[in-house]
C-alpha cells in the first residue's frame, strides 16, 4: 500500500541511508548531497568541495531540529520518494532567483523530488506535491513556488518535477527561463 507524510525527526538515519542507497551515476556528484544544496548559500566551487559526510551529517541534524521539512513517500514499509519542501526562507541558494515572485512572507517552496527508480513514472511525485500542498495548506502557507526544469537533453535535472505535473496540480506558470519555469500555486 502507498502511503505519504511528513519527514519525521525520527527519520534523520533513515532518510539519510535511503539516499545513499540510490544509484546517482547520471549526475555523481549528487551522490554526497543529501538535499542540503538549496539549504546553503556558498559558492559553486565551495559546495562541489564539500565533504558528502558533512553534508550527510548537516541533514541528519537539520531532520532531528525540524528545519529540514518535506514529505516521504512509502510502498508498505519501503521508502520510495522524497520531496524537499519547506518555507522558502529555507532555502538561501533560493535568495534572489525567487524575491520577484515572493508576495507573502507565508510562502513555500518545493525544491526537490528524489525518487527510487524503480517507483519512476508510477505518480510518486504527484503524491508528494499532492501531500505537500495539503501541509502546506494546513499550516497557513498562502503561495507555493515550484521550479521543473524539462529538458530532454538533460534528464537528470528532472528532480525538480515536470510542469505538466504542477499545472494539473492547480499551478500556474510564472515565468520560463528557457527549460527552467517558475510555477505559482495561491491558496
Amino acid at each position: 500500500m502507498r502511503t505519504t507524510r511528513p519527514l519525521a525527526p525520527q527519520d534523520a538515519q533513515r532518510f539519510t541511508d535511503y539516499l545513499s542507497a540510490l544509484d546517482f551515476h547520471h549526475a555523481p556528484n549528487w551522490a554526497g548531497c543529501f538535499c542540503r544544496f538549496y539549504h546553503t548559500s556558498c559558492s559553486m566551487d565551495e559546495w562541489i568541495a564539500r565533504d558528502p559526510a558533512k553534508n550527510r551529517l548537516e541533514t541528519e541534524e537539520a531532520i532531528r531540529n525540524g528545519t529540514m521539512r518535506g514529505v516521504l513517500a512509502f510502498e508498505d514499509d519501503q521508502l520510495i520518494g522524497w520531496l524537499n519542501a519547506n518555507r522558502v526562507d529555507a532555502y538561501p541558494r533560493l535568495n534572489g532567483f525567487v524575491d520577484a515572485y515572493v508576495e507573502t512572507p507565508s510562502t513555500g517552496a518545493l525544491v526537490c523530488f528524489v525518487i527510487h527508480p524503480d517507483f519512476r513514472g508510477q505518480g510518486v511525485a504527484t503524491e508528494l506535491l499532492r501531500a505537500a500542498l495539503n501541509g502546506f495548506k494546513a499550516e497557513g502557507i498562502t503561495q507555493v513556488l515550484g521550479f521543473p526544469f524539462d529538458d530532454p537533453q538533460h534528464p537528470q535535472k528532472a528532480y525538480h518535477g515536470s510542469l505538466s505535473m504542477y499545472l494539473k496540480a492547480g499551478f500556474t506558470l510564472v515565468e520560463s527561463r528557457g527549460n527552467q519555469h517558475i510555477v505559482r500555486c495561491v491558496f
